[in-house]
């Protein structure tokens, strides 16, 4: 009688604030866009808690759903298409970016849309404008995770989350040819989260910007995270590294994650 009591308490004192949780209109979103797109336009979703999994779930449209780094990619090709097909690009948020004389902002429960009012064509102008969006969202990410937690929406770590973001700001910066900006994206990202492939993927940019030193150093902080990765052929990288053999090192290190990452 008396547990009875005490869930009836419960429900009277609970349920009403979890119904008045604010969640995500997904669905809102979806038809929203649905209803203007067209075929050629692109969809950008930020890097906030699987935003693009979640549209792509909800939305039946024409049009292209990318991450900032897809657009980004051959974006002279890109632009040329788009330009043909008179496609625009929209983009869906978790938080409500700054507000630009291009674009009107749509807010709905935890999303919003930047929909087109001016249409542009410019890939460098559309490179900035993707590279700007993920600054937002590393700046955003901790306040965000920590509002979303408050709310009861969810519980995300405000850490991973801008670590997320880091990664998309990085992949971004990556796409546009910006590799030095890419490794401090990546750092950041560590910094919050540091996981294997994410000290791999500073890595491997490391060794693309001519930093064989810096790329081992993150390649060593990989495989002391990943125990499949320690035996005797880090061992033999290790060496390397000890003899200040960079090169040789980074590309030995490079074989061990590389070989251990095509077997799963």
């Amino acid at each position: 009688m008396i547990f009875a009591l005490v869930l009836a308490l419960l429900s009277i004192f609970y349920l009403p604030s979890y119904y008045r949780q604010t969640k995500p209109d997904w669905r809102g979103v979806a038809d929203y866009l649905a209803a203007r797109t067209r075929p050629g336009d692109a969809i950008v979703t930020d890097a906030l808690f699987d935003a693009g999994r979640y549209l792509d779930y909800y939305y039946p449209g024409p049009a292209e759903l990318v991450t900032p780094a897809l657009l980004v990619t051959n974006l002279s090709d890109r632009a040329v298409s788009m330009r043909a097909s008179s496609g625009r690009v929209w983009v869906v948020t978790r938080f409500r970016p700054r507000p630009l004389a291009a674009v009107r902002l749509v807010e709905f429960p935890g999303l919003v849309i930047s929909e087109p009012v001016v249409v542009v064509y410019e890939p460098q102008v559309l490179a900035a404008a993707m590279i700007d969006l993920m600054q937002q969202a590393v700046a955003a990410a901790p306040g965000w995770a920590a509002q979303m937690s408050a709310e009861g929406v969810m519980d995300p770590d405000p850490w991973v989350s801008r670590a997320a973001a880091y990664l998309f700001l990085g992949d971004t910066y990556r796409a546009a040819g910006r590799l030095p900006d890419a490794v401090a994206a990546y750092r950041g990202m560590v910094a919050d989260s540091p996981t294997p492939a994410g000290y791999v993927l500073l890595a491997k940019t490391c060794e693309m910007t001519g930093q064989p030193e810096q790329a081992v150093q993150a390649y060593q902080q990989a495989v002391a995270l990943n125990p499949t990765w320690q035996g005797p052929d880090t061992n033999a990288a290790d060496a390397l590294a000890t003899a200040g053999r960079w090169v040789d090192a980074a590309a030995a290190y490079r074989a061990i994650v590389t070989d251990e990452s095509t077997r799963h």
